[in-house]
């Protein structure tokens, strides 16, 4: 008769567990920080509207809300009324002057009591700034937790 003794003892798995916890914690704040850096370099590299103004361009930004140990939160935003049209883009539309619209087109000054506007395509340069978010997240995640598991390895088996 052939018998097979079987066991598992839990505890390097609950010292590793901690450990990795612990070394998470230390790094969400980054992984959320250069996320959202990323996101909004990408938003500005994607954007096909002309930046008439600079507004649209300067209030585009990646920033941190909340940062914590164990924790994080990240908003990329863009701060101008006007921001989801350049993104979605719009149909063609009436823009009624409160009593005129004052305006300069090529160079002429135009008065108006309203302007049928042809519509606006949009690039959806925010959406592709998520998608990048999204990918660079994980990457830096996976990156960050391929580290931690090297040194996890080192430390455990220097206990052992």
């Amino acid at each position: 008769m052939t018998t097979w003794d079987v066991s598992l003892d839990l505890g390097d798995m609950e010292i590793a567990g901690r450990l990795l916890v612990e070394d998470l914690a230390g790094v969400c704040t980054q992984i959320v920080r250069n996320t959202v850096k990323e996101g909004e370099a990408e938003a500005l590299s994607r954007r096909t509207w002309k930046n008439r103004t600079g507004k649209a361009e300067s209030k585009t930004k990646g920033v941190m809300l909340i940062e914590a140990r164990g924790g994080a939160l990240g908003e990329l935003h863009s701060d101008v009324k006007y921001a989801s049209y350049l993104d979605a883009g719009t149909e063609p539309h009436v823009i009624e002057g409160n009593p005129y619209l004052h305006f300069v087109w090529k160079g002429v000054p135009i008065t108006l009591r309203r302007v049928h506007h042809p519509g606006t395509k949009g690039d959806g340069y925010m959406g592709y700034a998520f998608l990048k978010m999204e990918r660079f997240a994980q990457a830096e995640a996976e990156r960050r937790a391929d580290i931690i598991a090297q040194h996890l390895e080192q430390r455990l088996n220097k206990a052992a």
